[in-house]
């Protein structure tokens, strides 16, 4: 058993926790908790919990399970990074990005149902969750793109491309459908003809006869 420091949310400050203290029952109480914490940490590649399948649930599980093996799965959380190695991810992520984006033009990647989406009709969201499903999946091809600074992510050959499907934004397609429908509207305005304007008559003065 050891001694752990554990950081306090919200604070600066931290805990100590002797574990030795703990009985065998509790502790392996204890560590089938956070492995159950860490075994359903879901992966970016899966998309949202209520899109996953049980098959993607149980791969998403066994990769959870190597990282531990591997020790890989640290504790603390994430840490923000600095210097060129931050440079390098943003730059990953942003050619990432351009290359989803270009698959999404070429129809390789659909939404769920297998229809064409438009690129202007996805959130900002649904393309950093599928530029990392990407860099996951083929961490080494986009880290030489961005060391090399490759701007153009189109171009890229990815070797071991995964499954993925993508959706139009609910918001961004009724947005664009209400501006379509506006500019119909005004267009029809401006070709309809104009009604003449009606003729003003003068006042008549009634003549009488000798």
């Amino acid at each position: 058993m050891a001694i752990h420091t554990v950081p306090i949310r919200g604070t600066e400050k931290s805990i100590e926790v002797d574990s030795g203290k703990f009985s065998d029952d509790y502790y392996s109480a204890l560590m089938q908790e956070i492995l159950e914490l860490k075994i359903n940490k879901r992966s970016t590649k899966f998309g949202p919990m209520k899109d996953a399948t049980e098959a993607d649930l149980l791969a998403n599980a066994n990769d959870r399970r190597e990282e531990l093996y591997a020790e890989k799965a640290r504790r603390g959380g994430k840490k923000a990074k600095k210097g060129a190695d931050s440079a390098v991810e943003t730059e990953m992520l942003r050619i990432a990005k351009l290359y989803a984006k270009e698959q999404v033009r070429q129809g390789n990647i659909r939404d769920d149902k297998g229809n064409l989406i438009k690129v202007s009709k996805v959130s900002a969201a649904e393309w950093t969750r599928t530029a990392k499903a990407y860099i996951e999946a083929n961490s080494e091809h986009f880290r030489k793109a961005a060391e090399a600074n490759l701007a153009a992510a189109t171009g890229l050959s990815v070797g071991n491309a995964p499954t993925i499907t993508l959706n139009e934004d609910p918001k961004k397609v009724k947005a664009a459908a209400e501006a379509a429908a506006k500019k119909k509207a005004e267009k029809a305005g401006k070709s309809a003809p104009i009604p003449p304007a009606k003729a003003k008559g003068k006042t008549g003065v009634a003549k009488h006869a000798n």
